[in-house]
């Protein structure tokens, strides 16, 4: 992907191509500092007229409650209130705790196929028309 956007992170890898901004963490785990720096890119990007984002979590074996509420308001801003789409990157590994978590508190089925295993999935996810109700 080449990178068009403007917006750059001291813990985000951020990249902007076909419309879509992905937001790679840096490092194995998202915390509070993440969960902030994270809304502030968002906001950015928005600004910019980007409407689907990618966050990619691929790297994370943690990911702290703010961390995950984040990714759920995240989600619900794009996906209930028609502001755009969005795609989260967890691989499919049982090993994965961050997988794990996401399973055992609920997020995985209330994310459906806007939980993807890779980046490239998420852009083809993305890239796809909308269906009724969700992301992708």
């Amino acid at each position: 992907m080449s990178n068009s956007s403007t917006v750059s992170s001291p813990l985000f890898d951020v990249r902007v191509d076909r419309g879509i901004a992905v937001l790679r963490v840096f490092g194995k785990a998202y915390l509070h500092s993440h969960a902030t720096e994270y809304a502030r890119i968002l906001a950015k990007l928005r600004e910019q007229g980007v409407a689907r984002f990618i966050l990619d979590l691929s790297s994370c074996d943690y990911i702290s409650s703010e961390g995950i509420s984040n990714v759920t308001r995240s989600w619900k801003s794009f996906c209930d209130e028609g502001k755009g789409r969005m795609a989260v990157v967890v691989p499919n590994d049982p090993a994965n705790e961050v997988r794990n978590l996401f399973d055992v508190i609920g997020i995985s089925p209330i994310l459906g196929n806007a939980l993807q295993p890779t980046v490239e999935a998420a852009v083809n996810c993305l890239l796809e028309p909308p269906q009724d109700k969700g992301l992708a």
